[in-house]
């Protein structure tokens, strides 16, 4: 049942990652060298601006745009951010058309923005000389195409045709996780069989049956069976008292003296908590009960005897 169990379930995490594997497409070269290039933009930026220690937040891609945020403000000259981006452009080999937007994070409205394409280079962009005030600002870059291959793309015209194989690149993790899962799943199974299969301890001095049960008394555990319930010192002196004079009522005056000691005199509902507890975990072997004699004490009662 066991090995059914986690056949099932490891075959459900398994159908899981390969679903997810198809449904989820992984980052290709572009995307990652894409980051990287913002990233190299952010950090240019705070250069320019004198800025060599404020930190460029994580990079957000939002569809075809990335968006580079800043972790101080930051004042900018337009003119050197049009040189700035067109340089990381040019050497990372990211894009051939691109608009940039500079966005004031509190107001979201769009301070300054460009497009470089094919019929527009940086050059002719407007509005260079105007320096925008110190500000929180984020620059959000749109990718419209990406360099052309032939060109001085190339490199990357190339990084675009392994696409398939890079995409692919997952699968040998994905079949390492699964492995990885198996193998952990075989330790656990093998542990847990392991434990299945201890062993009731052998007769001894210090193991007594109760009907269907085994108590072992050194351990402090009883054992139905296969299965091991441990029971506290408290449980353990309780029941091996009662065992002692099984079929006999027990005093309560001597079950609280001989478990409690000195406490006993201000623990008697405790001891109907442990009776109920000791009941609990005798309750599978129905030949076994522990009754209230009223006004007297307990009685363990073992087969066919009466109470």
């Amino acid at each position: 049942m066991l090995v059914r169990q986690y056949c099932t379930i490891l075959s459900l995490f398994i159908w899981v990652l390969s679903v997810g594997a198809h449904a989820q497409p992984a980052s290709t070269a572009r995307e990652k060298q894409n980051v990287v290039a913002m990233r190299m933009i952010g950090h240019e930026l705070l250069l320019a601006s004198g800025d060599y220690l404020s930190r460029v937040l994580p990079i957000v891609h939002e569809g075809q745009a990335y968006r580079i945020r800043f972790a101080a403000d930051l004042a900018f000259d337009p003119d050197q951010l049009v040189t700035i981006v067109d340089s990381v452009m040019r050497k990372t080999q990211t894009a051939t058309s691109y608009v940039v937007e500079v966005e004031q994070c509190a107001t979201k409205l769009i301070v300054y923005s460009f497009e470089i394409s094919a019929t527009i280079n940086p050059n002719q962009v407007a509005c260079k000389t105007r320096a925008q005030p110190k500000d929180c600002y984020s620059l959000l870059v749109t990718l419209l195409e990406p360099q052309a291959a032939g060109s001085a793309g190339s490199q990357l015209a190339l990084t675009d045709a392994q696409t398939p194989t890079q995409a692919a690149s997952p699968v040998p993790m994905l079949l390492f996780i699964l492995v990885a899962v198996g193998a952990l799943g075989v330790v656990i199974l093998v542990v847990t069989l392991r434990k299945k299969k201890k062993q009731v301890p052998m007769p001894n001095a210090n193991t007594i049956a109760i009907g269907q049960y085994v108590f072992d008394t050194r351990n402090m555990a009883l054992w139905h069976n296969t299965t091991k319930d441990e029971l506290t010192s408290k449980e353990s002196d309780l029941l091996a008292l009662l065992h002692a004079s099984v079929n006999t009522t027990v005093e309560r005056d001597v079950l609280l003296k001989n478990v409690w000691g000195d406490e006993g005199a201000y623990v008697g509902r405790t001891l109907d908590v442990f009776i109920s507890k000791l009941r609990k975990k005798l309750e599978a072997d129905p030949s076994i009960r522990i009754v209230n004699v009223r006004g007297i004490g307990y009685k363990l009662i073992l087969g066919g005897e009466e109470e």
